[in-house]
């Protein structure tokens, strides 16, 4: 049995940046997701801000469904 230092459940926004924050600190990392497809089928807006964007670092514009200035909440 292999073991690692992290397991992180969901490849989403958040656990995608997880996962990646401890693969560049050098920690053993597993990422587990039950789709086949990251990001599919899409549960929520998955709205990411240009400051997580901007620490992430090179994002695929083929993973962006739609740019926005803004948003306005009531």
């Amino acid at each position: 049995m292999k073991t690692y230092d992290v397991l992180i459940i969901g490849a989403g926004p958040a656990g995608g940046s997880a996962a990646k924050r401890c693969g560049e600190l050098g920690l053993s990392t597993i990422l587990l997701e039950e789709h086949k497809i990251i990001g599919e089928p899409l549960h929520c807006g998955e709205c990411v801000s240009q400051i997580c964007l901007d620490k992430l670092g090179d994002i695929p514009n083929s993973v962006i469904a739609k740019q926005v200035k803004g948003i306005k909440l009531d």
